[in-house]
């Protein structure tokens, strides 16, 4: 694991993350622990620096979490494309998030 970076520090309502250049690897990871109050992490990604943010959704919803716990993923890698996660549905959260490149 060459990158690990903390997006929510004890995170208390809904909200988008800091976004992340993902230039680095194609493989990630998506780790949370806190206090979830009811909400979903879900990781999107954009290719074009930030302008337009789409879900990172196989239709399974293998991108998303609404438990302690880790998620990995993929996506492509290149100076314009970003990535964050978007808490949402909470009510009460305390949620602390890290994503990386590499699985866990």
């Amino acid at each position: 694991m060459g990158l690990k970076v903390k997006v929510f520090d004890g995170q208390t309502s809904d909200a988008n993350s800091t976004a992340m250049t993902w230039d680095k690897s194609s493989l990630g990871t998506v780790w949370g622990e806190g206090t979830w109050g009811g909400g979903t992490i879900s990781l999107e990604t954009s290719p074009d620096s930030g302008t337009t943010w789409v879900p990172a959704d196989d239709g399974s919803n293998n991108h998303q979490l609404t438990a302690d716990g880790a998620l990995t993923f993929q996506v492509a890698e290149g100076p314009e494309v970003q990535v964050r996660v978007a808490l949402s549905g909470s009510s009460g959260a305390n949620l602390n998030v890290w994503i990386g490149n590499g699985r866990v």
